[in-house]
């Protein structure tokens, strides 16, 4: 680094005028001498008064003429001081007569991934590099006597560099460490980060003075969303609240916020991947569904998404509109070839925001979707038969498979089926189930299957809503009140139009349609109070969901559905067979079960995706596997594989492998060693968080607005030099400005006094 001026050089903005100035109040001297006439003494005897007179007033004129002088000079001096720009420098100025007291500068960079946003040949965090750097030389140059620290903001409890004594070598210590900080793929909290900044100057007590400056592109979302703007009452509930309390009133803090985002930035991302049609079978199409969104605010054209399926290409789409802050969702159709665990990647053409444009899923591919079907009313006549419908539309005749692989048992054979080795159940008219069933039952749609319920005449209510509804604490999605014969045939009707279950079926007007099939007998059911409105998001917390209902006179629910754990539950209120009504005669029938099927063994895949940072904790059963686990990560193989030891879950029933290091997006894979045979690959997808794709940036006002009462300065263009120098200085050229104006008003009226007098 170039050597540093000296420190007298730092009190003035531009020293040069400075310099011009004491040269020029030779100017005044020079005049003064060059005026001073040269004469030839002649002796009279006039004269000899004269020189009496002025002998008696010699002392004073030349005061006078002294005086006059040095205002003259002075003058020319202050206009070159106040053309130079002098400032003044706290720090300097204390320690300049022997003060201990200092400035500590903090300097906080936002590392999220939004901050990789890359306008105008540059990122936001290059930006926010630069302004750091022209910062930290500012801080050495003006104010040497201060020290720095450096944080970032993924973790602001934890510096980098702590109460750094800038001398040269420290200095460019601090400015390597600026400039290998590395982007995250995480996001931030500005109230934890606050919060880290407040713990790191508490670790120093003798800082008595500090002066925090965030670089940052300022996310609305985080630093002015409604939740941030509602919790702000004053200096002391705001997200500043940590730095107000440490300051109290022993110690003073300057905030600066340094804006280093793109207000006109524009980002599409991949936000959410999601499988239709249930549970991926070799050989089988299925959909997946990937959502698309414009976060910018102008319409995003032509835009491209790829996907893949391990490793291969499973086609392109391309969508030609997706409106400014709007959602779009494609479907790609996928046919995996290969039984086992997969990764499917959505990614779109590159952007501004490379981070955000893929997203992972992972999948298990299984050789066909294994359903058990529990029989409650077996006969030996196929067409009494309470699942012969049933287990004819989930594996109908013909050369092309279904995807379904269905295996009937009868209600006494429940209790000691391994549910393990199957993806969903049916129970299709049981009477009653006992009580190590229902918790089977329970265990299994806990750990992901599906579980779905057809009544019939021998369904008893109240057996039900002691055992499988136990007050909404059950399976069962709700509580049964008896059957209901229909005077007139109802027909179904659709609550939610986009249910995956009946979306494809009940289209009005269509003369096939589902709502042509007539209802005799129902079961009646009493809902919830928490039920999940007509076509809400479903967000996976165990809201009950209405699919369709029935056109009687009251309109009762005809299928309901829940999540249960990582499974879903599904209750259909009429009967599987042809005892209740005449749907297995109507060509909706085998669509219908084929569907419902796939919907229920899908699992609770709306569950939150697996976050970058989060921790992936994945349960072993001690039972079949050994708990050493070989892990391999997306950066594998340039990332080595770890061996980690599963240890005992902490609700004390079998391992638990905690995996902490998930920065990295993409797909970890865990290789679990079976006991006596081979080795087992899962797979979990960890995504970034899409809420940071937002890249709409909080206006002064906002900021000032969450801010409340706490005092911040804000800064736009962070990267100009100017900036960081007004931010230590405070300059007082118009009091030398002033003074100049003054001492010539003065040495012109003591001229003009003078003069006459004499």
């Amino acid at each position: 680094m170039a050597e540093l001026p000296p420190l007298f050089l730092a009190a003035f903005v531009s020293p040069g005028y400075l310099y011009a100035g004491i040269a020029a109040t030779g100017i005044p001297i020079l005049i003064h001498l060059l005026a001073r006439r040269r004469f030839t003494r002649v002796r009279w005897a006039a004269m000899e008064f004269l020189i009496v007179a002025r002998q008696r007033n010699r002392r004073r004129i030349q005061m006078e003429e002294w005086i006059l002088l040095a205002l003259r000079c002075l003058a020319v001096l202050a206009i070159g001081s106040a053309l130079a720009r002098p400032f003044l420098s706290p720090t300097g100025l204390l320690s300049a007569v022997g003060s201990p007291v200092r400035t500590e500068h903090v300097l906080v960079i936002d590392d999220s991934f939004s901050m990789g946003y890359k306008s105008d040949g540059s990122t936001s965090f290059n930006r926010a590099q630069e302004a750091a750097r022209r910062l930290l030389v500012a801080i050495r140059t003006q104010s040497p006597g201060d020290t720095v620290t450096l944080l970032r903001m993924s973790a602001a409890d934890q510096p980098i560099d702590a109460g750094a004594f800038l001398d040269d070598a420290r200095v460019e210590a601090v400015l390597a460490h600026i400039d290998e900080l590395p982007i995250t793929h995480g996001t931030i909290t500005p109230a934890a980060v606050l919060q880290g900044v407040a713990q790191t100057l508490a670790t120093a007590p003798e800082v008595l003075n500090a002066a925090v400056y965030l670089f940052s592109d300022f996310q609305q979302r985080d630093w002015a969303g409604p939740n941030v703007v509602e919790s702000t009452r004053g200096a002391e509930s705001g997200i500043f609240a940590p730095l107000s309390r440490w300051a109290g009133r022993d110690r003073q803090v300057r905030v600066v916020l340094a804006n280093t985002g793109d207000p006109d930035a524009t980002n599409t991302a991949v936000t959410r991947l999601q499988l239709r049609g249930g549970r991926l079978v070799a050989g089988t199409e299925a959909v997946l569904q990937a959502d698309l969104v414009n976060w910018g605010a102008r319409p995003a054209t032509n835009v491209e998404g790829r996907v893949e399926l391990g490793g291969s290409d499973g086609g392109v789409r391309n969508v030609d509109r997706i409106e400014a802050r709007q959602k779009t969702s494609v479907e790609f159709s996928i046919k995996p070839d290969n039984v086992g665990v997969g990764a499917l990647r959505v990614e779109l053409a590159p952007d501004g925001l490379p981070i955000d444009d893929v997203r992972y899923l992972a999948v298990d591919v299984a050789a066909a979707c294994r359903a058990l079907v529990v029989n409650g009313e077996p006969s030996p006549d196929p067409f009494d038969d309470e699942v012969l419908f049933l287990t004819t539309a989930l594996r109908p005749r013909g050369e092309i498979f279904s995807g379904i692989e269905p295996v009937v048992i009868d209600e006494a054979e429940l209790a000691d089926a391994d549910l393990g080795e199957y993806h969903a159940v049916i129970l299709a008219n049981v009477y009653r189930l006992s009580e190590s069933a229902v918790d089977a039952l329970e265990c299994f749609a806990d750990k992901g299957g599906g579980v779905v319920f057809f009544v019939g005449d021998q369904v008893d209510p109240g057996l039900y809503n002691a055992s499988l509804y136990r007050n909404g604490a059950g399976l069962l999605p709700v509580a049964l009140d008896g059957v209901v014969r229909v005077t007139e045939s109802a027909h179904l009707v659709a609550t939610e139009s986009r249910h995956p279950i009946t979306r494809n079926l009940l289209v009005e007007g269509d003369p096939l349609g589902i709502d042509r099939v007539a209802f005799t007998t129902l079961m009646g059911c009493t809902l919830p109070q928490s039920v999940a409105a007509p076509d809400e998001a479903d967000t996976g917390n165990g809201s009950v969901r209405v699919a369709t209902a029935f056109d009687d006179e009251t309109g009762r629910p005809a299928i309901v559905e829940r999540a249960f754990g990582n499974g879903r539950v599904v209750l259909v209120l009429t009967s599987a067979d042809k005892e209740w009504n005449n749907w297995p005669d109507h060509p909706t029938y085998l669509p219908f079960i084929m569907e419902l099927l796939r919907y229920a063994a899908s699992g609770n895949d709306q569950a939150p995706d697996q976050l970058v940072g989060a921790p992936i904790r994945l349960p072993i059963d001690p039972v079949l596997f050994d708990p050493e686990v070989l892990i391999r990560t997306p950066l594998f193989p340039a990332e080595p594989e770890t061996r980690l030891t599963a240890k005992v879950a902490e609700d004390g029933h079998g391992l638990s492998l905690v995996w902490e290091d998930t920065n990295t997006p993409g797909v970890y894979q865990f290789e679990l060693r079976r006991r006596g045979g081979p080795e087992e690959i899962r797979m979990v997808a960890v995504n970034v968080d899409s809420r940071e794709s937002d890249l709409a940036m909080a206006s002064e006002a906002k900021l000032r607005r969450a801010a409340g009462d706490f005092p911040i300065e804000y800064v736009e263009d962070a990267a100009a030099a100017a900036m960081t120098d007004s931010m230590h200085r405070h300059e007082q050229w118009m009091m030398f400005l002033v003074a100049a104006i003054v001492i010539l008003m003065t040495e012109h009226g003591l001229a003009w006094c003078w003069g006459g007098r004499s």
